[in-house]
């Protein structure tokens, strides 16, 4: 394992002077039009079973901004495309019930990957628009023998009559491909449910959330596809408190023969960053939340002809191998209520050669949002800045939620504050590809955007669209840009929204 301060593999330069180089490149330089209409999803509209011969690609998602794709391939592979075809996901939710079953083989484990006739999975496009789309997927935690996980505990979940283990995942996904995967497993286990482990015999019980994989096609070894080094881990903080690393500290993690996997990632397996080192052009990257965050590598099983563990003869005949390369696991989950238990990630594909450059900006701004502020909500001198139970960022859509109040004779009027000025925290404050969600809007998807005083075109610097729900049309607009606060004195910027109107 080869360790750099910034940057990624030993072909890629690294240093604290060219990540910042990088960066301002990144922010300064301009953004070429693109038509909005590259940007589209195809697949069921509503839920609906689907025959195991319309699995491969029953949602598929491009991109106009990124040579990249989506393919979500039922009943498990969710899958970044990079541009070469090859095909990276993250596996679903899985859990164990031994108590009717010896523990071993197929009936052991219980995840959708178990449902080879599509009997309990579903997908469908929730909303689709220029400024993003939300695929949404269904899917009980079922072994070999369909038998659902924990099936006699009630969950009051909207499947199987409230009964057994059932999972819901919801992709909120950006026209320039990074997306947020918001996982939601409903189990009558939830209170006591850990989040992975080898503790499975009653009365531990654990959910597992995700693995991130490599699906090489037809004809190919995972050698072909993967770099020896095939992961960057890059760790945002550090074990101390107040220990931050702003622009991250990175190290490469070697996959060997005959050794095989690593057996864990030493120093760095509190990275919060996973970045998978294909031999593609576009490589994916997957950002936790740093709460009990841990990563770690995917030992052999029975085929050890390979550096990672891998899986071949799929029937699907496409599919060469499976090898799956680690486990990114929070300790802490994202929510958990008395039946449910949730986790949410951040996904993208870069093709940087210090890949921090491109995915700190985001990560930071995710994990750490500037705060919404817009006139008149301004609080008494007793009130601390927030409010509890009114949210305005929304970490399950990589969002900002815009109140009502910010709404004033049509123009919607804010600024983004990074208030967290404490000195350990200087070079964390980004606003990076920034999403807003406005409420119950009175008009058409077409806005004249605003920032600190430059109107921005429409389809290159931001796209615009109606998501319809139960209570009304919302306004979503996404912004291509990146705003780099921490050379700001105020450590803020200016928004407005308002109707276009029509000549």
């Amino acid at each position: 394992m080869q360790k750099t301060e910034h940057g990624g593999r030993n072909d890629r330069p690294s240093g604290r002077r060219l990540s910042v180089i990088v960066v301002s490149l990144m922010v300064m330089s301009a953004i070429t039009t693109v038509n909005a209409q590259e940007f589209e999803a195809k697949g069921p509209r509503e839920e609906q079973r689907l025959q195991p011969d319309q699995f491969r690609g029953a949602v598929q998602v491009s991109f106009g901004l990124k040579p990249v794709s989506m393919s979500f391939d039922l009943p498990w592979h969710f899958c970044s495309v990079a541009e070469n075809g090859l095909k990276f996901a993250h596996f679903a939710a899985e859990t164990y019930d031994p108590r009717d079953w010896n523990g071993q083989g197929a009936d052991a484990s219980f995840e959708p990957g178990m449902d080879k006739e599509g009997r309990f999975v579903r997908i469908w496009i929730e909303h689709k628009s220029e400024a993003r789309v939300v695929v949404r997927i269904r899917y009980a935690l079922n072994n070999s023998k369909y038998q659902i996980a924990h099936s006699d505990l009630k969950t009051d979940s909207p499947y199987n009559g409230g009964k057994g283990d059932w999972a819901e995942e919801r992709f909120t996904i950006y026209p320039d491909a990074t997306h947020v995967r918001h996982m939601t497993v409903h189990t009558g286990l939830a209170a006591m449910s850990q989040p992975f482990g080898f503790y499975r015999e009653p009365p531990s019980v654990v959910h597992e959330f995700m693995e991130s994989i490599v699906i090489g096609p037809a004809g190919h070894v995972p050698t072909d596809d993967m770099e020896r080094e095939a992961v960057t881990l890059i760790r945002m903080f550090g074990r101390q408190p107040g220990a931050v690393y702003p622009n991250g500290e990175s190290e490469d993690i070697a996959f060997a023969m005959p050794e095989g996997p690593p057996s864990d990632f030493g120093e760095f397996h509190d990275a919060n960053v996973m970045v998978l080192n294909s031999k593609s052009k576009f490589r994916p990257f997957t950002v936790g939340l740093p709460y009990g965050v841990k990563v770690q590598p995917y030992g052999w099983e029975d085929d050890e002809r390979f550096p990672f563990a891998t899986w071949t003869g799929y029937e699907d005949q496409s599919i060469g191998y499976v090898s799956a390369i680690g486990h990114m696991v929070n300790w802490w989950h994202f929510r958990r209520t008395e039946k449910t238990i949730e986790q949410v990630y951040l996904h993208g594909m870069t093709d940087e050669q210090d890949p921090s450059a491109e995915i700190l900006p985001l990560a930071w701004s995710w994990i750490v949002p500037s705060e919404l502020q817009w006139p008149g909500a301004k609080l008494s001198p007793n009130d601390s800045a927030g409010r509890y139970g009114q949210f305005t960022y929304d970490q399950t859509q990589r969002a900002y939620v815009v109140p009502a109040e910010a709404i004033r004779n049509e123009k919607v009027v804010f600024s983004l504050d990074a208030i967290y000025d404490d000195e350990h925290l200087q070079g964390t404050m980004w606003i990076a590809k920034p999403a807003f969600v406005i409420p119950n809007w009175k008009h058409d998807a077409a806005v004249v955007l605003t920032v600190d005083g430059e109107k921005l075109k429409p389809g290159s610097d931001y796209r615009s669209g109606i998501e319809t729900t139960s209570t009304g049309k919302n306004l979503v607009i996404w912004i291509n840009r990146t705003i780099d606060l921490n050379s700001r004195e105020e450590h803020r910027a200016e928004f407005t929204i308002e109707p276009r109107k029509s000549r």
